[in-house]
């Protein structure tokens, strides 16, 4: 039983990984200035971080996709920031804030009038406690 809990943790580590992966792949094209110019480690900035962001949300259709995107690059550069591989390299400023995605708010819900409102609340039984 013991062996079988590990093989299926494993096997549960190597589609978190590999999804972490396909997440951070399909966010980093998003992660480039204005005229398709490259961002390097040393010189990323909050600004560019911050438009990238409104890259992926203006271009992915699902706003927890691109959150899940975000996260993940974002794990990817604190990784990175936090290894030895990253000593020498400046955090941008507001790193810790510029990843974070609101909740979508719905543009598309309809609004009743006070007549409308009325001659709905008129039809609803006393038992609905209106």
């Amino acid at each position: 039983m013991k062996q079988a809990t590990r093989v299926a943790q494993g096997e549960k580590q190597l589609v978190t990984a590999s999804a972490l992966e396909k997440n951070i792949r399909n966010a980093l094209p998003y992660f480039k200035r204005e005229g398709g110019e490259k961002i390097t480690r040393r010189g990323l900035r909050e600004s560019d971080i911050d438009a990238a962001k409104s890259r992926v949300l203006s271009a992915v259709a699902s706003r927890r996709t691109a959150k899940n995107y975000l996260a993940d690059v974002r794990k990817m550069l604190t990784w990175f920031y936090d290894s030895e591989y990253g000593a020498g390299f400046q955090r941008p400023t507001g790193f810790a804030t510029v990843f974070n995605v609101r909740q979508a708010t719905r543009t598309d819900v309809d609004i009743y009038s006070a007549a409308q409102l009325r001659e709905l609340l008129c039809g609803t039984k006393e038992r609905s406690g209106v």
